[in-house]
């Protein structure tokens, strides 16, 4: 596939087509890597890391379980 460098402002750009943003799983608004290797342009998606909200950590808690705290002597000089 080939595309045109366009202007963008005071910078240039490139469009990238439907099947391009489908195939990568990309969106409007996602992060890019793009590197230069031996002339050649490498323009990568950047991993997304899921953020993971209390709601959702609570949801995988088993209904059933139940809270068991072990104490043990002291390590130091806490006080219990």
């Amino acid at each position: 596939m080939q595309t045109t460098v366009s202007k963008w402002g005071n910078s240039a750009g490139l469009r990238l087509s439907k099947s391009i943003t489908s195939q990568l799983h990309i969106s409007i608004g996602d992060k890019l890597d793009i590197n230069i290797d031996k002339g050649r342009i490498i323009i990568k998606p950047v991993v997304k890391k899921h953020k993971h909200n209390l709601d959702e950590l609570l949801a995988q808690v088993p209904s059933d379980y139940q809270v068991s705290e072990v104490f043990s002597d002291t390590q130091g000089i806490e006080k219990l």
